[in-house]
C-alpha cells in the first residue's frame, strides 16, 4: 500500500510537470525547427571547423588539452557520430529545456507570451545558429546551457535542500568540462536573479545567503573541475594547450590582468549589444544603439524611482546592474587571453532575454498593461530582426556551399581530364573560392556573420587547405589527399606559385616539388 501511494504520487508529479511544460516546449521546439530548417534540410555547416570535421568525429586528446574533459565521455553516448536531422533536433531540444528552466528560475509564467518572447530572443539568436553549424559539437553546447540553468536552480533550491550544493558544484564542473564560455550564462542568470531579489520582498539575510551559496557552489565547482581535468590529463598523458592562453591561466595572471579584463568586458558588452562586434540582429548599428540607450534610460528611470525595502536594497540593485557586463563576460576575467568568437557569445545573447526580464520586473502596477505592451512590442521588434539575421546566416552558408562545391567539382574534373588525379598524389589548393571571379553569391552573403561565409577568405595559411579538404571529403565524397601544413605554408611563399594563373585560366594546375598545385586565387 505504501509503495502504491509513492508510485501514485510520483506519477501525478510527472503528469503535472508534463502538463505544465509539454505545450510550451513543443511550441518552442517547433518554432526552432522551422527557423533552422535550412540547416537541417541542406546539412549546412560553418566555414571553419564545421567544414573541416565530418559526421564521424570522436572527441579525444585535443578537446582534453583545451580543458573540455567531459566531451570525451559524452561522445560515448554518440559513438562519435553527428548527423542531421537527429543531432540538430536533439541540440535544439536541449536548448529549449534550458530555457524552460531559465523561465522557471526568473518567475515568468510558463507558456505565457512573456515566456515565448524571452525564450525565442535567445533561441533565435545567431549563437544558436553557429552552434548548430558545428554539427560535431552542437549537442555539447545545448547540454552545457541546460546544465548551466540546472546549476542556477541548485543554488536557489539549496536553501532548503543542502545536498544540492554538491549537485550544483557537479553541474558547474560539467559545464566547464563541456564548454567554458557557458559559465557566463550561469553567472549572468545568478546576477539577474539577484537584481530581481533586490527589487522584491527579500530580506537582506536572504540575499546574503543566496550570494554565499552561489560563491560556495562556484568555488567547489571550479575546484572539482580542476581536479577532474588534471586527473584526465594525467591518465591520458596530455598537456594543456596554449590555445587562447589556456596554459598560462593562474591566479596571479587573473589578478595582474584584472583591470584590463574588466575594461574589455564592459567594452565587449556595449559592442555586442550595439552590433559592432557581431551581427546578432539585422538592424543597423545606429538603430541598435538607439534601442540600447532607450532600454538603459527606461530601466534607470523606472527602476530607480520605485520604492525599495531599504537604502541597502537600492545600493545592491545598482551594484548588481553594474555587474551584468562582468557576469556575461566572466571568461574575460578568468582567462584574460581568451578570444571572443561567435560561438562564445551565448552569455551576451542571453543578456538580450535578461534585459526583457528586468524591464518586465520594474513595471508599475498602475500602468502595468501599457508598460507590458510597450515591452512586448520592443521584444517582437528585436525578435523579428534577430530571426532574420539567423536566416541571412543560413542563406549565406547555403550560397557559399553551392558555389564552393561547384568550383571544387570543376577543378576535380580538370584534374581528371589532364591526367593529374590520383588518390596517392598530394594536392595543394591555393586560395579560397570567394576570391575567385567565378564565385557567385547574392548580396545576402555579405550581410552574414563571418562564420557563415562558406568559401570566403580565411587567411593565407594552411587553414585554407583544410577547408578545401572538407569540401572534397565531406561535401563531395572525393578522395583528395591534401599536402602537409608546412608544405602548404612554403608553397604560399613561393614565387613560382605567386606567378601561376588562377582558375580557370590555362596553367592553373602545376606540379611543384612532387605536389599538384592548384591556384584558385
Amino acid at each position: 500500500m505504501c509503495w502504491g501511494g509513492i508510485i501514485l504520487m510520483i506519477s501525478c508529479k510527472i503528469k503535472e510537470v508534463i502538463n505544465k511544460h509539454l505545450k510550451s516546449m513543443g511550441i518552442k521546439l517547433a518554432m526552432c525547427i522551422i527557423l533552422y530548417s535550412m540547416i537541417i534540410v541542406c546539412n549546412l555547416v560553418n566555414r571553419q571547423d564545421g567544414m573541416w570535421n565530418g559526421p564521424y568525429y570522436p572527441a579525444g586528446n585535443w578537446e582534453l588539452s583545451i580543458g573540455r574533459w567531459a566531451i570525451r565521455y559524452l561522445d560515448c553516448f554518440q559513438f562519435g557520430i553527428h548527423v542531421n536531422p537527429i543531432t540538430t533536433i536533439v541540440t535544439l531540444l536541449l536548448f529549449v529545456l534550458g530555457t524552460e528552466n531559465m523561465i522557471g528560475i526568473l518567475g515568468v509564467a510558463v507558456g505565457s507570451w512573456k515566456d515565448y518572447l524571452i525564450s525565442m530572443l535567445f533561441l533565435g539568436n545567431m549563437v544558436i545558429c553557429i552552434s548548430l553549424s558545428y554539427l560535431y559539437t552542437s549537442a555539447i553546447y545545448g547540454l552545457a546551457f541546460l546544465i548551466g540553468m540546472l546549476c542556477v536552480k541548485c543554488i536557489i533550491d539549496s536553501e532548503k535542500k543542502k545536498y544540492l550544493l554538491f549537485v550544483g558544484a557537479v553541474c558547474l564542473a560539467l559545464v566547464m568540462g563541456l564548454y567554458q564560455s557557458y559559465l557566463g550564462c550561469i553567472v549572468l542568470t545568478v546576477v539577474t536573479y539577484l537584481i530581481v531579489m533586490s527589487k522584491g520582498d527579500y530580506e537582506l539575510r536572504e540575499i546574503g545567503r543566496f550570494v554565499l551559496r552561489g560563491l560556495g557552489i562556484g568555488v567547489m565547482g571550479l575546484c572539482l573541475y580542476e581536479v577532474i581535468l588534471y586527473l584526465n590529463l594525467y591518465f591520458f598523458k596530455v598537456s594543456i594547450s596554449s590555445y587562447n592562453g589556456g596554459d598560462q591561466i593562474s591566479l596571479s595572471v587573473i589578478v595582474s590582468h584584472l583591470l584590463p579584463s574588466m575594461k574589455r568586458a564592459y567594452v565587449g558588452f556595449f559592442k555586442y549589444l550595439t552590433g559592432k562586434s557581431y551581427s546578432w540582429n539585422v538592424y543597423s548599428d545606429k538603430v541598435q544603439e538607439i534601442i540600447f540607450v532607450i532600454i538603459l534610460i527606461y530601466y534607470i528611470v523606472f527602476g530607480g524611482t520605485t520604492l525599495f525595502k531599504s537604502i541597502i536594497h537600492r545600493s545592491l540593485w545598482m551594484l548588481f546592474v553594474l555587474l551584468l557586463p562582468l557576469a556575461a563576460n566572466i571568461t574575460f576575467i578568468l582567462a584574460p587571453q581568451s578570444a571572443f568568437l561567435e560561438q562564445q557569445t551565448a552569455p551576451m545573447a542571453l543578456m538580450v532575454s535578461m534585459a526583457v526580464v528586468l524591464l518586465l520586473k520594474i513595471s508599475r502596477k498602475k500602468a502595468q498593461f501599457l508598460q507590458d505592451m510597450a515591452i512586448a512590442a520592443l521584444s517582437v521588434f528585436l525578435l523579428y530582426g534577430t530571426a532574420y539575421q539567423t536566416l541571412i546566416d543560413q542563406e549565406a552558408m547555403r550560397e557559399g556551399t553551392i558555389s564552393s562545391e561547384t568550383m571544387a567539382q570543376n577543378i576535380f574534373q580538370s584534374l581528371v581530364e589532364r591526367g593529374c588525379y590520383s588518390p596517392d598524389k598530394r594536392y595543394a589548393i591555393i586560395g579560397t573560392p570567394g576570391n575567385n571571379p567565378m564565385f557567385f553569391v547574392t548580396p545576402i552573403y555579405n550581410k552574414a556573420n563571418w562564420y557563415a561565409r562558406i568559401g570566403g577568405p580565411w587567411w593565407e595559411s594552411a587553414l585554407d587547405s583544410r577547408s578545401w579538404g572538407g569540401i572534397y571529403h565531406y561535401r563531395l565524397g572525393i578522395n583528395i589527399l591534401t599536402c602537409y601544413a608546412d608544405e602548404y605554408e612554403e608553397l604560399l611563399k613561393s614565387d613560382e606559385v605567386k606567378n601561376m594563373p588562377i582558375y580557370p585560366s590555362e596553367g592553373f594546375i602545376q606540379e611543384i616539388n612532387g605536389i599538384i598545385v592548384i591556384r584558385v586565387s
